[in-house]
């Protein structure tokens, strides 16, 4: 079995850019309980050598299949999911899907572990006022209610009522 990095030179080689793009959704499928593995991945489709169309089209299709990573399984998911939000933290504009994915999943597992402030941290880190995607009023109402309820199982009173303030804002008669 070739490498990974045998395999990201391979599909770096290839000129089709909807070919090089499966070809890299293959890998990341092919390596999806690797750490070391899947870390060399993101540090190449980062890279200034693949075209963000394609980084940023394999990145939001991993942060979608890490969502289904059983963690009992793969105790390593949480450092994974925190090294690719640092890794895209610099370029977020150009990664805003893949960054709500991950936080999304973060927060989950937090909640799982009744880790209610880190939960409500991770979800307050999602820009909701993003000029590149766009939310509706009740989705952006959601999400600060669902951080305040998250801040509230910790009773951190003043962190939900900001939430609840700006949830506020959103929700018409």
């Amino acid at each position: 079995m070739a490498t990974v990095d045998s395999e990201l030179l391979r599909i770096s080689r290839i000129a089709d850019q909807k070919e090089k793009t499966a070809a890299y959704k293959t890998l990341l499928e092919e390596h999806l309980h690797d750490l070391a593995s899947l870390k060399t991945i993101v540090i190449h489709l980062l890279g200034e050598d693949v075209l963000l169309v394609i980084s940023r089209a394999v990145i939001t299709h991993l942060a979608s299949v890490v969502a289904g990573i059983d963690v009992d399984a793969h105790p390593w998911k949480l450092e994974f999911i925190c090294f690719c939000l640092a890794k895209i933290k610099p370029r977020i504009l150009s990664f805003e899907e893949p960054d709500v994915m991950f936080r999304e999943s973060l927060a989950a597992m937090y909640m799982d572990e009744e880790e209610y402030i880190e939960a409500a941290k991770a979800l307050a880190a999602i820009n909701l006022e993003s000029s590149t995607r766009q939310y509706t009023d009740v989705e952006k109402a959601e999400k600060y209610v669902k951080i305040a309820e998250l801040y509230l199982q910790e009773d951190e009173t003043v962190d939900a009522e900001n939430f609840i303030n700006r949830a506020s804002r959103f929700i018409h008669n």
